[in-house]
C-alpha cells in the first residue's frame, strides 16, 4: 500500500506541475510553424550526435570494432594481433580511408578531435608502459647476465651505428630545417635498436619456448636491451630538449639523482607491500591508489625533465616487487583496460599521422628500402653474432637474431616521441612506420622457414618403447582433464605407472600476459600434480598459448607421435553443468527467434561453442578417443568394454582389438560383450562408471538414441584409424 501511495503521489504531483506548464507549451508548439515531433526529435539526436563527446563516443566505438578485426584477421594468418592494430590503425587514417572515402573521413575525425584521442591514447600509453616495466623479470637477467649483456647490447650498438651512418646521409635531403643533426642521427640510430619485449614474449609463448634455454636467453637479453635502449632514449630525448650543453648536463644529472630515487629508495618500500599483499582479497583500492600514484609521479617527474613521461611509467613498472603473485595480481588490474580500449587508440593516432602517400617517388620507396635493411642487418646480424660469441649453436643463434629483429608497438611508441617532439618529419615516420610493420611481420613466417630447414623439433622425443601406450591427451576444465586421468588409470590398472602420457592444457588467445599464462598453468595442472605425486604416475605436462587451439592439438599430438590422441566430447554431449546451460540457453533463443539456420551458424560459432571432435577425428592421423564424461571422480573397477560391431569392416575390426589388447587390462578384455545382449536391458548400463566403445557401435545404436545416451555412465569412443 505504501508503495501504491507513493506512485499516486508523485502522479498528483506532475499533473499539479502541468496546470502552470501547459500554456508555455502551447505557445512553444505553435512557434514551431508545424514542425514535426519526429523532426524534432531527430534534430536532437542529431545534436548529440555532433557534440565533441558523442563524436568521440563513435570514435572509439568504430577503432575498437575495426582494431579487433583486423587483429582477428591477422591471427588467423599465424602474425601477432598488435600487426593487425597497426594496420588497422593505417587503415583508418589518411593513406586508406582518406583516400577511399575522403567525405567519410573528414566526418570521423576532424581535425579538432584529434587531440583529444591523442590525450587518451597517451594516457593508455603510460599504463602500457606500467606494465611492460613489470613483466620484466629482473632475477633473470641476473642470472645470465653475461651472456644477455654481450647479446643485447651488441643487438643495440651494431644497429645504432649502421642507422646513424644512414641517418647521416639522410639529414640533409628528409630531415626538417629546424632539426639539429645530432638529435636527428642519434633517434634514427635508436629506432633501429628497439626490441617490442611483449610481442617477443608472446611469440616465445606460442612456441612453448618460455622455460627453454633459447626462451630464458632471448627474454633475458630482450629485457635488458629494453632497459638500456629505454636510458638512451631518454637521454637523446634529453639532448634534442635541451638549449644548451650546460642544460644537457643538469637534465642528465636530474635523470640520474631520479633512477637512483626510483631504485634505492622506493624500490625497497614496494618490496615490503610485494611481501604483505600476495593474494587478491588483501590487494585493496587503498594499494592500488598507491601503484597507481608512484607511476603519475614517475611519468609527471620524467615529463618534466624532458624524458617524456612514458619512460617514467616504464621505471615505476620495473621497480615494483618481484613477487610474482603480487606483479600478476596488479597487472590484471590494468593490462585488460589498457590493451583493450587505449591501445587501439594510440595506434589510430599513429595511423592518422602516418601518411603513405607522402612516399610519391621511388627515391623516397628506395630510401624505405634501405631502412629496412639496415634495420634487419643490424638488429638480426648484431644479436646473431654476439650469440655465436657466448657460445651458442647456429640455430637458436639464428632463432634469437629473428626474434630480437622484432620492434611492433615499441618501435612505433618510439616513433610516435620523435614526430610529436620535431626530431623526424611526416615522411621519415611514415618510412620507419613501414620498417616496423615489415621486421614485426617477418619474424613468425622467418621462424617457420628457420624450423622447416632444420626440421627442428620444439619438444624433445622420448625414444618409443615397446609395448608401451602412448597416449596424447588436450584438455580445457581441469575436471575434464582429470576425468582423462582416472579413465587412463581405471583402463590400464598397474600399466598406467609405465605409459608414455602427455597433457596439454591451452589458453586462447596469443595477448596473455606472460604473468598471467603462468598462473593459468600453475592453476589448471594443479589437481593433476596432486594425483601424479599420490598414485606415482608419469604424465608429462604441456602448457601453449595460441590463437588456434585445433591446430596446436594437431601438431603437438604429431610431434609426440602419439598412438592415442584422447580429447573430450563436443559441447553438444557434454553433461558438464556449464555446457547444460549453454545448450538451454541457445534452444531457448532459437526458439524465441525463430531464427533460420544459416543465421543461428554464424550467431553461435564462437570459439566456446565450435565443435571441434569431428576435425580432430576427420585430421588426425592416428587413434582417436572422445570421452563423454559423465562426472567421472575417481578411478574404478566397474568397466563395460563393448566388442567391435560386426557391422564394421574387416580391417576396422582387427585395429579396434588391437587398440583394446594395448589401452585396456586383460581382466577387461576377457571380460567385453556385444552391445547385442545389452540392447534390451538399458538398466545394465548403470551398474558401470565407465563405458568403451567404437565408432561403429556408437554410430549404428547410440548416436540417433537420445534415450539411451542418458542411461551411459562416462563413455569412451574410439576411433581405430591406425594400428599399434
Amino acid at each position: 500500500m505504501f508503495y501504491i501511495a507513493l506512485i499516486l503521489a508523485t502522479a498528483l504531483l506532475f499533473g499539479w506541475i502541468s496546470r502552470y506548464t501547459d500554456a508555455g507549451l502551447s505557445q512553444a508548439v505553435e512557434s514551431q510553424d508545424n514542425e514535426s515531433a519526429f523532426s524534432v526529435f531527430t534534430g536532437f539526436v542529431k545534436h548529440h550526435a555532433a557534440s565533441d563527446f558523442g563524436l568521440m563516443l563513435l570514435q572509439i566505438i568504430v577503432i575498437l570494432v575495426v582494431a579487433r578485426g583486423f587483429a582477428w584477421l591477422f591471427t588467423k594468418v599465424g602474425q601477432p594481433a598488435v600487426i593487425g592494430e597497426i594496420i588497422a590503425g593505417i587503415a583508418l587514417g589518411p593513406s586508406i580511408l582518406g583516400l577511399i572515402a575522403p567525405g567519410l573521413f573528414t566526418k570521423l575525425f576532424p581535425v579538432e578531435s584529434i587531440d583529444s584521442i591523442a590525450l587518451l591514447s597517451q594516457f593508455g600509453l603510460i599504463l602500457f608502459m606500467f606494465v611492460i616495466g613489470m613483466e620484466l623479470d629482473l632475477s633473470e637477467i641476473k642470472k645470465r647476465f653475461r651472456q644477455t649483456v654481450v647479446i643485447s647490447h651488441a643487438g643495440i650498438i651494431i644497429p645504432f651505428i649502421l642507422g646513424a651512418v644512414a641517418a647521416v646521409g639522410l639529414y640533409g635531403r628528409y630531415a626538417s630545417e629546424e632539426t639539429p643533426l645530432l638529435p636527428f642521427v642519434l633517434f634514427i640510430g635508436i629506432s633501429m635498436s628497439i626490441t617490442a619485449f611483449p610481442v617477443l614474449a608472446r611469440i616465445l609463448q606460442e612456441r612453448g619456448e618460455m622455460k627453454s634455454n633459447l626462451g630464458i636467453i632471448t627474454l633475458a637479453s630482450a629485457a635488458n636491451g629494453d632497459i638500456t635502449a629505454w636510458c638512451l632514449l631518454a637521454m637523446i630525448l634529453a639532448i634534442s630538449q635541451a638549449g644548451s650543453a650546460a642544460s644537457i648536463v643538469f637534465t642528465l644529472l636530474f635523470a640520474a639523482l631520479y633512477l637512483l630515487a626510483m631504485f634505492l629508495l622506493i624500490k625497497p618500500l614496494f618490496k615490503v607491500v610485494g611481501n604483505a599483499y600476495t593474494n587478491t582479497e588483501i590487494v585493496g583500492k587503498g594499494v592500488v591508489s598507491l601503484l597507481f600514484l608512484t607511476m603519475l609521479v614517475s611519468a609527471y617527474v620524467t615529463e618534466l625533465l624532458g624524458l617524456h613521461a612514458l619512460f617514467g611509467a616504464f621505471i615505476a613498472g620495473v621497480i615494483m616487487p618481484e613477487d610474482h603473485k603480487f606483479r600478476r595480481i596488479i597487472t590484471e588490474k590494468v593490462e585488460d583496460v589498457a590493451h583493450s580500449i587505449f591501445l587501439p587508440l594510440f595506434f589510430v593516432v599513429s595511423g592518422l599521422r602516418t601518411e603513405i602517400g607522402l612516399l610519391n617517388s621511388w627515391e623516397l620507396w628506395f630510401v624505405t628500402l634501405l631502412l629496412i635493411l639496415v634495420a634487419v642487418i643490424g638488429k638480426l646480424g648484431g644479436s646473431y653474432i654476439a650469440a655465436r660469441v657466448v657460445g651458442e649453436n647456429v640455430k637458436d643463434s639464428l632463432y634469437l637474431g629473428i626474434l630480437m629483429n622484432t620492434r611492433g608497438l615499441m618501435e612505433l611508441v618510439v616513433l610516435t616521441m620523435g614526430l610529436e617532439l620535431g626530431i623526424i618529419p611526416p615522411v621519415v615516420f611514415a618510412m620507419l612506420v613501414l620498417m616496423t610493420l615489415v621486421t614485426t611481420f617477418m619474424t613468425t613466417p622467418t621462424v617457420s622457414l628457420i624450423d622447416a630447414i632444420y626440421k627442428r623439433i620444439e619438444k624433445v622425443k622420448q625414444k618409443r618403447i615397446a609395448g608401451v601406450l602412448h597416449v596424447f591427451f588436450s584438455f580445457g576444465r581441469t575436471e575434464t582433464g582429470m576425468a582423462m586421468i582416472y579413465t587412463l588409470h581405471s583402463l590400464l590398472k598397474k600399466r598406467a605407472h609405465s605409459a608414455d602420457i602427455m597433457a596439454l592444457h591451452m589458453t586462447v588467445g596469443s595477448d596473455i600476459n606472460p604473468i598471467q599464462a603462468s598462473a593459468f598453468k600453475e592453476a589448471s595442472f594443479k589437481e593433476l600434480n596432486r594425483y601424479k605425486k599420490e598414485n606415482d604416475i608419469k604424465v608429462e605436462e604441456l602448457y601453449e598459448v595460441t590463437d588456434n587451439p585445433v591446430k596446436t592439438i594437431l601438431k603437438r599430438s604429431e610431434e609426440s607421435e602419439a598412438q592415442l590422441l584422447l580429447v573430450g566430447v563436443g559441447h553438444n554431449l557434454s553433461a558438464h553443468p556449464d555446457d547444460k546451460q549453454v545448450r538451454y540457453l541457445e534452444d531457448k533463443y532459437k526458439a524465441k527467434f525463430k531464427l533460420g539456420s544459416p543465421i543461428l551458424t554464424a550467431l553461435f560459432n564462437t570459439q566456446l561453442l565450435r565443435e571441434k571432435t569431428s576435425i580432430f577425428i576427420k585430421e588426425h592421423k592416428g587413434n582417436v578417443g572422445v570421452l563423454m564424461d559423465k562426472g567421472f571422480k575417481t578411478v574404478s573397477d566397474r568397466v563395460l568394454i563393448i566388442k567391435e560391431s560386426p557391422e564394421a569392416s574387416e580391417l576396422i575390426h582387427e585395429r579396434y582389438q588391437k587398440l583394446i589388447a594395448a589401452l585396456a587390462d586383460a581382466s577387461f578384455v576377457r571380460s567385453a560383450v556385444e552391445f547385442s545382449s545389452l540392447e534390451a536391458q538399458e538398466d545394465e548400463l548403470k551398474k558401470y562408471d565407465l563405458v568403451v566403445l567404437s565408432q561403429t557401435t556408437w554410430e549404428k545404436h547410440f548416436e540417433a538414441s537420445p534415450s539411451l545416451i542418458q542411461q551411459l555412465p562416462t563413455t569412451l569412443i574410439l576411433y581405430p584409424k591406425s594400428d599399434i
